[in-house]
């Protein structure tokens, strides 16, 4: 089967495994760290992703949803209907497929991620463009093309497959309640004799013959050992949300909502006749995955209101067989997955789709906490401070980092809603303004700064306006801050000791967004609703320029001020334009339309980094000629800033993560299946688990040649572990094997 090739890596990989000596086991630990994944964000308040499904290693991701345009939890905007995205990188980069674009419910993939089967659903709102029942589509290249199967139309809730991804099962709830089977790829589909009801989940064993099908209205668990000829109500008699299997059939788990069910894990060793119920908490379970052997076990739970609290929900893992759990993320998922071996775990929440072993150049330096509004940093990049609170009145800490993010410390500055922060080269002067307010509301706030890098603050004697931005002379003496409310500009030649109002000629309910400073102060940028003004004498005078009339949500220049960069936001997909000649005259860049939040510059001008409030972040390394995506995680950016040299970048995020990044770009991840070697009797075993890239085995009598050739015994699949494994009679000499990338 041929792969797309602009998602699969071209590194040529070889693991090499001597008969001379035996490999040592790894212990796979449940990881404790979870992080979004570069997928694609969405509009916020919708849930945008429905599925989420990943390959036996876990380097292949399939993720299926929906956007909306203008919508909120309580009513009904444009349903934007999307194509099906896959990611051959564990997240660190996502690619649209070739599916049509539709209300993807469902989706499941094959152990090498080869074959993909996406389902429509039912919207969960009343959407007035909503699509009616929909059909199965099947890939079998990894999302390249795409066809219809057979399947009658329907709003199906629920798929699985084989191993092999040939036998599928899918199962509907708001449309005809009934379950299918097909046996070859969806070319025909088989109704199974169960009631008529509404099916939530569905599961199976590795070769497809063991099946498991979920009634959420009536409690009750149906299975079938014959591929679906006959089956048993399962023992278990709690209403559960979602089912999973173990590869071999032998083990099920189960997990209960509060909506319907009593809040329990179970799992059961006999295929379904007997159930127990795991010391797992009780709470508002979504979602359950398993390892192959059923041993390493992940449930998400959502949150959900008690009547007089909220529970966060969160992500709990168990590697013991459900004997003990421990929560690994506090985030509130729908949907959960797990990689054959269960060391790679994938989670789909509200806004974003997570991983426990996203392997991207972003490093996630703080677990989630207040709601980020903005972030500056020393030139050296090693002193970061970020600042939490928003203009809605949210109130939050000012914290400090001395170390390029590893540690964090809060500062003594008051919780406010602070909405920008700025500081010295050094970082050791800090201003931040606080702006609790609504554009045009009556509320006010203050200018506050700090001489030591945050271990003490003063409140300066600026009046308390709805400042919006802030920006600092590399000394940190000369300041410039903007009012969002009556488009004034003060600035400060004694770091904030006293201010003056500046003759910025400007509108009564004209709006100042953002304002950026040369290195000694003296060339001043303001950014606003359709407008950008310029000063060459630190303030005295300003100058309209004539860049074309966007909102403009963020300004940023470089140490001399000539070089300018302007992004346009505020709701809206903007460009991006940059000036070479302090503002004279402007550009168009490359860089996509986007709502953008933030832009910084390098001190030459030439690092250029964007980030975006509907996700996104794009790093330009010739001033904005041409811009290329960072690999972020999918957030919903509020601010971005980068050393002088342009080298380290921090952005932060309104979910609370803070994540730093050194340039370049480290090389994309690719496949690394473990070639594994044990005795069996008076033969020998080659086992590697099934990779999402096609991998040959190799021998040669000799690693100082280059005489590698393809071992002629092909490859059995194992359906309890989901290993390939070849098996032979161990030859004289000593031999050597590995596996190549094809």
């Amino acid at each position: 089967m041929k792969r797309r090739s602009d998602i699969i890596s071209k590194h040529s990989v070889s693991l090499v495994a001597g008969l001379v000596g035996l490999f040592t086991a790894v212990n796979l630990a449940v990881a404790q760290n979870w992080t979004p994944t570069a997928a694609p964000s969405r509009s916020a308040y919708t849930l945008p992703w429905t599925s989420v499904a990943c390959s036996a290693d876990g380097m292949m991701l399939v993720a299926a949803g929906y956007d909306c345009l203008g919508c909120d939890p309580q009513s009904a905007g444009e349903l934007v209907l999307e194509p099906v995205f896959i990611s051959a990188d564990s997240g660190l980069t996502w690619t649209a497929t070739g599916s049509p674009s539709n209300y993807w419910s469902c989706v499941a993939c094959s152990a090498d991620g080869s074959r993909i089967v996406a389902a429509t659903g039912q919207p969960s709102i009343a959407w007035p463009n909503a699509p009616g029942p929909g059909p199965i589509y099947l890939s079998v290249d990894s999302g390249a093309t795409w066809t219809q199967t057979s399947a009658p139309s329907n709003y199906w809730s629920a798929i699985a497959c084989s191993a092999d991804g040939t036998k599928l099962i899918a199962a509907s709830g708001f449309g005809d309640g009934w379950v299918y089977t097909s046996t070859n790829s969806g070319v025909t589909w088989r109704r199974m004799p169960l009631p008529e009801t509404y099916w939530s989940s569905v599961a199976c064993s590795a070769d497809g013959t063991k099946l498991v099908a979920l009634d959420y209205d009536v409690p009750g668990i149906y299975t079938s050992a014959d591929s679906g000829a006959t089956w048993q109500v399962a023992g278990l008699v709690d209403a559960c949300s979602s089912v999973a299997s173990s590869a071999d059939g032998t083990k099920l788990l189960a997990a209960s909502s509060l909506d319907f069910g009593y809040g329990g894990l179970y799992i059961s060793t006999n295929w379904g006749a007997t159930w127990t119920q795991t010391t797992a908490p009780t709470t508002n379970w979504s979602s359950i995955a398993c390892s192959a052997d059923g041993s390493k076990i992940v449930a998400g739970a959502q949150r959900y209101y008690d009547g007089a609290v909220y529970h966060s929900g969160g992500i709990y893992a168990s590697t013991n067989f459900g004997a003990t759990w421990e929560q690994t993320a506090g985030l509130g998922p729908l949907a959960v997955a797990s990689s054959a071996d269960g060391s790679k775990l994938v989670a789909r929440s509200y806004n974003g789709i997570y991983t426990s072993s996203y392997s991207g150049p972003w490093r996630l330096t703080t677990p989630p906490g207040p709601e980020w509004s903005s972030v500056a940093g020393s030139a050296d990049g090693t002193k970061l401070i970020a600042a939490a609170g928003t203009a809605g009145g949210n109130l939050g800490p000012i914290y400090t980092s001395t170390d390029s993010g590893e540690t964090w410390m809060r500062t003594t500055a008051p919780s406010n809603a602070w909405r920008s922060v700025a500081c010295s080269a050094d970082a050791t002067k800090i201003v931040a303004v606080a702006g609790r307010c609504l554009p045009f509301s009556p509320l006010r706030s203050a200018i506050y700064t700090s001489t030591n890098l945050g271990v003490t603050w003063s409140q300066n004697t600026a009046p308390s306006n709805c400042w919006s931005s802030v920006a600092s002379s590399s000394d940190g003496t000369k300041l410039v801050a903007a009012d969002s409310d009556y488009g004034s500009i003060y600035t400060s030649t004694n770091s904030g000791a006293t201010w003056m109002s500046n003759s910025v000629p400007m509108n009564y309910d004209d709006y100042l967004s953002s304002v950026a400073s040369s290195a000694d102060g003296s060339k001043l940028a303001a950014a606003g609703y359709g407008l950008i003004y310029t000063s060459t004498n630190s303030g005295a005078t300003w100058m309209s320029n004539s860049v074309p009339t966007y909102n403009w949500s963020s300004v940023a220049c470089s140490a001399d001020g000539s070089k300018l960069v302007v992004a346009g936001a505020f709701y809206y997909a903007r460009p991006i334009y940059t000036s070479g000649d302090s503002g004279a005259t402007w550009t168009q860049t490359t860089a996509p339309r986007n709502n953008w939040s933030h832009v910084a510059s390098s001190a030459d001008g030439t690092q250029l980094v964007a980030a975006g409030s509907s996700g996104g972040i794009y790093i330009s390394t010739n001033s904005g000629a041409t811009w290329i995506q960072a690999g972020a995680p999918g957030e919903n950016w509020s601010s971005v800033a980068c050393s002088a040299d342009g080298g380290k970048l921090v952005a932060v995020a309104q979910s609370g993560f803070i994540y730093t990044l050194q340039l370049p770009l480290p090389p994309p991840v690719f496949p690394s299946p473990r070639l594994g070697i044990s005795p069996l009797g008076g033969s020998l075993g080659l086992s590697w688990l099934v990779p999402s890239i096609s991998f040959a085995l190799q021998e040669n009598s000799d690693l100082t040649t280059t005489n590698w050739t393809d071992v002629a015994t092909a490859p059995a699949l194992n359906f309890t572990n989901l290993h390939y494994e070849v098996t032979f009679s161990p030859s004289p000499g000593q031999r050597f094997y590995r596996l190549k990338q094809q």
